[in-house]
């Protein structure tokens, strides 16, 4: 019984020594503020924009109702579908 109880112990103390949180591969967002974050933001931003620029009907939407993203929007995802990039310092 006192080896029963001995190995649970030294299973559990295994288990927590060995029990790591994986690693955040984004964690690098949490500063917001950061060199690297603020590179990412700025580089998805230019490619967002030249998607935006590269629907015929941008220039005319922007110009005629600056104010109405639900209608840009809209033209956008009929005009294109592409996947929005995911975070990675790769594509910093």
């Amino acid at each position: 019984m006192r080896q029963f109880l001995i190995a649970i112990v030294a299973l559990a103390l295994c288990g927590l020594v060995t029990a790591e949180e994986p690693e955040d591969p984004y964690l690098w967002l949490e500063e917001v503020e950061g060199e690297e974050a603020l590179d990412w933001v700025k580089d998805r931003s230019a490619k967002d924009t030249a998607i935006f620029e590269a629907v015929p009907v941008y220039a005319e939407i922007h110009e005629n109702q600056p104010g109405d993203r639900n209608l840009l929007s809209h033209t956008i995802e009929r005009t294109t579908h592409a996947e929005p990039e995911s975070p990675t310092r790769s594509s910093v």
